[in-house]
C-alpha cells in the first residue's frame, strides 16, 4: 500500500506537477473481506498533485485501489481502478461494495449510470469495458 502512495507522489513529480498532498482519509480502513482482519481502500480523491489537479481525478471518475489482507502481515491488492463513486454494504455474513462506473464499463455513453457490485474476495477484479 506504501508503495501505491509513493509511485503517485513520484508520478506526480514525473508530469511536472510541484508536489503531492494527500488529504487524512486517503487510506480507509475496514474488514473488506470478512476475515477479521483490516482491509485497506486507497482513495485518490483525496490526492492532489500541485499543477496536475486532474491527475488522479477526471470526468471519468477516480483513483481507486483496494487491498485485501492474507495471513498476519500479507496485502494483496485486488482493484486498481477508475470509479465515479462506491458504497461499502455490510450486512452480517456479506460485504459487497456497489461502484459507479465510466458508462462504457455497461456499454452506455460516459455519463450514463453504470453501476456493479462486487463481493470483496483475495482474488484480484477489474471492470472491463463492453
Amino acid at each position: 500500500m506504501q508503495r501505491s502512495l509513493e509511485f503517485a507522489r513520484t508520478q506526480c513529480e514525473a508530469e511536472g506537477g510541484r508536489s503531492l498532498a494527500f488529504r487524512p482519509d486517503i487510506v480507509r480502513k475496514s474488514d473488506l473481506n470478512g476475515d477479521g482482519r483490516d482491509d485497506y481502500i486507497v482513495d485518490f480523491r483525496n490526492a492532489v498533485c500541485a499543477e496536475r489537479l486532474s491527475m488522479f481525478n477526471g470526468t471519468g471518475g477516480w483513483d481507486l485501489e483496494i487491498f485485501v489482507s492474507q495471513g498476519r502481515t500479507r496485502l494483496v491488492r485486488v482493484f486498481t481502478g477508475r470509479v465515479r463513486g462506491y458504497d461499502l454494504s455490510e450486512t452480517p455474513g456479506s460485504r459487497t461494495m456497489t461502484f459507479d462506473l465510466h458508462g462504457g464499463f455497461c456499454g452506455k455513453a460516459g455519463v450514463e449510470e453504470c453501476l456493479k457490485s462486487r463481493r470483496i474476495t483475495g482474488r484480484k477484479f477489474e471492470f472491463r469495458d463492453r
